[in-house]
């Protein structure tokens, strides 16, 4: 059986890999990939199904061109309790 993924689902998966990168060269320009990489892994084991799932600061530079939910607060292994949101 072959998945085939909506419109929908291509839109949202792009704009993870987006945010992905540019999570990832932020922390490379901030010497701190390491720490980019494991708050990346830990929200998205506490994430939802196809759902972008972004932490405080993201929502912070962003929130002026996307629409987000109320935010909520996760615990995240290693980073304690953080404030979260999704798109």
């Amino acid at each position: 059986m072959k998945l085939i993924a909506t419109k929908k689902q291509k839109i949202i998966s792009i704009l993870l890999i987006i945010i992905g990168i540019a999570l990832v060269i932020a922390g490379i320009f901030r010497g701190e990939a390491a720490s980019v990489f494991n708050k990346a892994s830990r929200m998205e084991s506490t994430g939802e199904p196809m759902r972008i799932h972004v932490s405080e600061s993201t929502h912070a530079q962003t929130a002026r061109h996307f629409a987000y939910g109320e935010g909520i607060e996760v615990e995240v292994k290693g980073k304690g309790l953080m404030k979260t949101y999704y798109l």
